[in-house]
């Protein structure tokens, strides 16, 4: 698998998560970097569809890896997928049951690390898949990365249960 394909394999994620995100029933933001969120332009079910066609083309761009040269690689790359409950559905869903409550530090982190630190890891992962086998000393670099937003956490996490209980 080529680190090209690894990127933009994240990246479909990525705007994927974005899409679902901004949807009625989860954050319902009417804005994406200044521009109408995807579900403001097209509608709630375009969004939606938008969304998980963005999500399967990530799994058909690693696949296509497989066809070619590296089936190995492709399929330790696919098979990584965690539960849901571990990944980014898991911290959505958290974010989703606890509106109008205020959240500890290390609730507020886990949420993130799940939201974003999965698809951190999963680019780490990945990448790192594209040269030689993954080092635990690898795996955990990737760990200060979803850790660094601790400081910048505890900054939001007033902002952020305040901004929950006007939700």
């Amino acid at each position: 698998m080529t680190s090209t394909r690894a990127a933009a394999a994240v990246e479909l994620i990525h705007a994927y998560s974005l899409v679902h995100d901004d949807l009625p029933c989860m954050d319902d933001d009417v804005l994406r970097r200044g521009k109408p969120s995807c579900h403001v332009a097209f509608g709630e079910a375009i969004a939606l569809l938008a969304g998980d066609a963005l999500q399967s083309l990530a799994f058909e761009v690693l696949a296509r890896a497989r066809r070619r040269r590296e089936p190995a690689r492709a399929d330790r790359a696919c098979s990584r997928r965690r539960p849901a409950d571990r990944g980014m559905a898991g911290g959505q869903a958290i974010d989703l049951t606890t509106v109008g409550e205020t959240l500890a530090l290390n609730e507020l982190e886990r949420m993130h690390a799940l939201k974003t630190g999965a698809l951190i890891r999963a680019a780490v992962r990945l990448g790192a898949g594209c040269g030689r086998p993954m080092s635990r000393r690898r795996e955990r670099r990737a760990r200060p990365l979803r850790v660094g937003h601790r400081a910048r956490l505890s900054r939001l996490s007033t902002t952020y249960s305040m901004s929950k209980a006007r939700r």
